[in-house]
């Protein structure tokens, strides 16, 4: 406060004599506002403590009164007098009730004729209370000993002196235990400036103070009228003004014992008195060379700092010190050398380090640090140049190591019981303002400001371990931020020296380190330091465009892989926490430690032009052996997944090498087991089994019934494509390659329709829905495409000749067929089961299916015979336009409708008899519509009479069945 005021008194006397007084207001204000010393604050922070272990103390007596009530009115003694009938005295009036009534909290709590607290502590029950830090007397009753406030040091007196009254028996419950006060806000900036205002107004010598400011502005005034009415030589003018300071200063000095505060006033007037006499001959009269005046005021200084410790007077220290600093600003001629300016700034900095070794004085400190660090910036912005780095670098160094060493002994003065033992600018800005100005003096250095950052991360982490290693529990927080420090620079000096490939490595590893130091100490802050780390290391990673070696693995990706490691080494360590946010740290970083690791590893197999199938799979495979290793070796159960999502990734694999036979882009047959691909899919496979047996239970029973059908579906499909592939190079021209690539697929989906129900080895009993019902899924619905597509084939079965129903793709055809029905049939019967159905015949959607492609395979069969036999060309208009095509296919669908009715006549099924003659009807309507305009001479005469014939057998042998035998019949 004082400082605003005299600085505001300063402006208006500046107005009259110069802009000097402003400054000088401004310290003699800084003075006076920091009059109030160490031992007071000392004091106070003592006085909190104690507060603080009295409130303790009266908690804990309270707890101790509760429990002995409690056991007094569970006593046998106690119970024996509840039950005695004792006599009621008589009604007092309600005034005296009232009066006799404790007022303390805990008489209100006592139900009505229960013992008081207070009473009960006539038992003999010993009453230990450990009084920390200081033993009081035993012979103190503890509500003196806690100085209690006077409501309630009445009501424990009136509950001791009163006399129980007779109560009805009841069951009195304790009194309960009154809560502590809630903790008044803290007060907001304006209320912290009012108190400020009301206690330096109204605290201390009030009188003193005001005297001095008014003798402030009276000097003033008194020099400027002087000056003005040239009454006195200027010479004898300042010499008055000096000695009246002097007096000051010894009128206070010998007060400092009776009247320390009104001393510490008068001095640090006088002081500031001297100050303003020693720049005002200098630069106002020029009476002093510059030499002459520096020299006064490095005395000032050092005067002030003698008489601040003696009388233990921070403010006398603070004002000595900036009027030191001040001087040879104020003295300067603007020819100075900078090494005399920084010896004599490393004189004064020397000073207040010897200070900073006895006291632990912030302001002090604080004011070193500015002016020292403040004063250089301006001298190297206006002056240096590279060719001053040898006179200046040391200079800097020494600023540093001060300061540094400042702060270490600021916190080992400091008493524990404060709460902010460290000071933080000192800490952290002496680092930071440090570091940039050796920015500024090695820009001409190569690597100059690398190997700066490396030596400061070295003496920080050197000075962590020595402090961690021989200081008091208390400098503990200083060697933290020294580590901190340490680390932050040693990662700086990384991207300083290195590319950023090196960089991201560097970077990587550094923060898997911070993370796992951040956790075994529960950091959250050094926590996110390691985290964010790890994410810029992966930015530096992904914007590194650095051409690579040549050797394998040992280049650019080698940083990639490490990256990668310390992504999932985090994730390692955080999900070893049960917190909801770290494991979900836990899989992100997980995840993007997998990516990278795959990401990496593929663009180095792309580069060494390795990227076929067998490298994906290779690839696949060890990351899921590894992730499996991990999950059960580390105690990491995420790791699980790699391993059992392989299944997935295969198909993946199988689908990514397999899409360009598919499409088209590439001529013949997909070979995906030729070669050393054999290997490596037997490899795969068989290594997607073992971890799924491995790792059995550990997930969803749905999603590992989905992992086993994708396994299971594969494998068939991987066979049944090489096999194509083997018969389409051994014969080229025919339709084995397609029936043996169907076959495969039957002769599976049969075997798992006939034994697995049986098999009760793993994985069939408690995976049989994914084999049985959901790989043969897949492999019906491929199976059905094929039979589809099968009609379109001529059967061409070089080098053996073409022969009806012995032809590969007939035989294939049964084959599949045969296989559909026993896979689909106790299939649907069992779902007819589990719905609550008829499940007794033929399922009536498997037998309209299975009717349906055997009549396309009949009718293919008629075609490929006419083809191969009667020289009709394979094309599908050659077909439309021949004759006997036409007339063999109307006789052909009038027998099939004939055996469909006839059989239909025989087991009275009457809507499978109107099948058959829905199919005869057709026929009837293609020889009007098709083969009447179409056919000529004897086709269209064979056409006709053989349909007509069969027409007259079938009504003769497959007459309507009846109606209620077709209701009988079984749906």
């Amino acid at each position: 406060m004082w400082k605003w005021v005299l600085g505001i008194a300063g402006l208006l006397i500046s107005l009259m004599a110069g802009p000097v007084w402003i400054v000088a207001g401004l310290l003699l204000g800084m003075l006076i506002d920091g009059s109030k010393d160490g031992r007071v604050e000392s004091l106070l922070a003592r006085i909190d403590t104690l507060e603080t272990q009295a409130r303790e103390l009266r908690d804990r007596l309270h707890k101790l009164e509760v429990e002995r009530f409690r056991i007094r009115q569970a006593s046998p003694e106690h119970a024996r007098a509840a039950t005695t009938t004792v006599p009621q005295p008589q009604a007092e009036p309600d005034a005296v009730k009232d009066a006799a009534r404790p007022a303390s909290p805990l008489a209100d709590l006592l139900p009505a004729g229960a013992t008081s607290p207070a009473q009960a502590a006539t038992a003999d029950l010993p009453l230990s209370l450990d009084m920390a830090p200081t033993a009081l007397p035993a012979a103190t009753a503890p509500q003196d000993m806690l100085s209690l406030p006077a409501a309630e040091a009445d009501a424990l007196a009136a509950a001791r002196n009163a006399t129980p009254a007779a109560s009805q028996p009841a069951a009195a419950s304790p009194p309960a235990i009154a809560r502590p006060p809630r903790k008044p806000p803290a007060p907001d900036l304006f209320e912290q400036a009012f108190a400020a205002a009301k206690g330096w107004l109204f605290g201390g010598n009030t009188v003193v103070r005001m005297g001095i400011l008014i003798l402030f502005f009276g000097v003033g005034f008194l020099i400027k009228y002087a000056a003005d009415h040239s009454m006195l030589p200027v010479a004898f003018r300042l010499a008055g003004v000096a000695v009246g300071a002097i007096a000051l200063l010894v009128t206070g000095w010998r007060l400092r014992e009776r009247r320390r505060g009104y001393a510490l006033i008068l001095q640090g007037g006088g002081v500031g008195m001297l100050y303003l006499t020693s720049f005002g001959a200098l630069k106002l009269y020029h009476l002093l060379p510059p030499v002459l005046a520096m020299g006064l005021m490095v005395a000032l200084c050092g005067l002030s700092a003698f008489i601040a410790i003696r009388q233990d007077a921070r403010s006398l220290a603070v004002m000595g010190s900036i009027g030191g600093f001040l001087a040879p600003i104020l003295t300067s001629t603007g020819g100075g050398s900078h090494v005399m300016l920084f010896s004599y700034y490393a004189l004064l900095n020397a000073g207040i380090f010897a200070i900073a070794w006895f006291k632990a004085w912030r302001p002090l400190n604080l004011v070193g640090f500015f002016f020292t660090f403040g004063i250089g910036a301006a001298w190297g912005v206006q002056a240096y140049s590279p060719g001053l780095f040898a006179s200046t670098e040391p200079f800097l160094l020494l600023f540093f190591l001060f300061y540094v060493g400042i702060a270490v002994l600021y916190a080992a003065r400091q008493s524990s019981d404060i709460k902010h033992y460290i000071d933080s600018t000192l800490i952290f800005g002496t680092p930071l303002v440090g570091f940039g100005f050796q920015a500024r003096l090695m820009q001409d250095f190569e690597f100059g400001l690398a190997f700066s950052a490396a030596a400061l991360s070295a003496f920080y982490l050197l000075l962590a371990a020595w402090l961690l290693r021989t200081a008091r529990g208390r400098s503990r927080s200083v060697a933290e931020a020294f580590f901190a420090l340490g680390i932050i620079f040693g990662t700086l000096a990384i991207p300083l020296a290195l590319d950023a490939r090196w960089t991201s490595a560097a970077w990587a590893l550094e923060g898997a380190a911070a993370v796992w130091a951040a956790l075994r100490q529960s950091r959250k802050l050094a926590l996110a330091f390691g985290l964010l780390l790890q994410l810029a290391a992966g930015v530096s990673y992904g914007l590194d465009s650095h051409a690579v070696a040549d050797i394998a693995f040992l280049n650019h990706h080698c940083g990639g892989l490490l990256l990668a490691l310390s992504w999932l080494f985090s994730a390692w360590q955080l999900q070893r926490d049960a917190a909801a946010w770290r494991q979900g740290l836990s899989w992100v970083y997980g995840g993007l430690g997998l990516l990278i690791w795959l990401g990496v590893l593929v663009e180095e197999l792309l580069r060494l032009h390795q990227g076929g199938m067998v490298a994906w799979l290779g690839l696949a495979t060890l990351t899921a052996w590894l992730a499996s290793v991990a999950s059960s070796r580390l105690t990491w159960p995420a790791a699980r997944w790699p391993a059992l999502l392989l299944p997935v990734v295969l198909l993946c694999v199988a689908l990514a090498n397999a899409s360009p036979y598919l499409d088209g882009r590439v001529t013949g047959w997909w070979q995906p087991l030729a070669g050393m691909a054999g290997l490596a899919w037997l490899t795969a496979l068989a290594s997607a089994w073992y971890l799924l047996y491995r790792h059995d239970g550990k997930a969803e029973h749905a999603l590992l019934l989905m992992l086993h059908a994708v396994l299971g579906g594969s494998a068939a499909l991987l066979l049944a494509w090489q096999l194509g592939a083997w018969l389409d190079q051994a014969l080229p021209d025919s339709d084995w390659a397609i029936s043996a690539w169907a076959a495969v697929l039957a002769a599976a989906l049969l075997w798992l329709a006939s034994n697995a129900p049986r098999w009760q080895r793993w994985p069939f009993p408690r995976y049989l829905h994914a084999y049985a019902r959901f790989a043969a899924g897949f492999w019906t619905l491929l199976l059905l495409g094929w039979c589809v597509l099968a009609t379109g084939l001529a059967a061409d079965a070089q080098p053996l000749p073409y022969l009806p129903l012995l032809n590969p793709v007939d035989v294939v055809m049964v084959l599949t067929l045969f296989a559909l029905w026993c896979w689909a049939r106790p299939l649907q019967l069992a779902l007819l089961r589990d719905a609550g159905q008829d499940a007794t015949g033929s399922p009536p959607i498997v037998a309209s299916v299975m009717a349906a492609l055997v009549f396309l395979w009949l009718n293919a069969v008629l075609l490929r015979t006419l083809h191969h036999w009667g020289g009709v060309p394979w094309d599908i208009e050659a077909l439309g336009r021949s004759a006997l095509v036409h007339t063999a296919l109307s006789i052909f669908w009038s027998l099939l409708a004939l055996a469909v009715m006839f059989t239909a006549t025989r087991r009275a099924a009457r809507p499978v008899w109107f099948v058959g003659a829905a199919l005869l009807a057709v026929v009837v309507v293609k020889l009007f519509a098709a083969d009447l305009s179409n056919l000529t001479g004897v086709m269209r005469i064979v056409s006709f009479i053989g349909v007509g014939v069969l027409l007259l057998l079938i009504g003769y042998v497959s007459p309507l069945p009846p109606a209620r035998a077709a209701a009988d019949a079984p749906q």
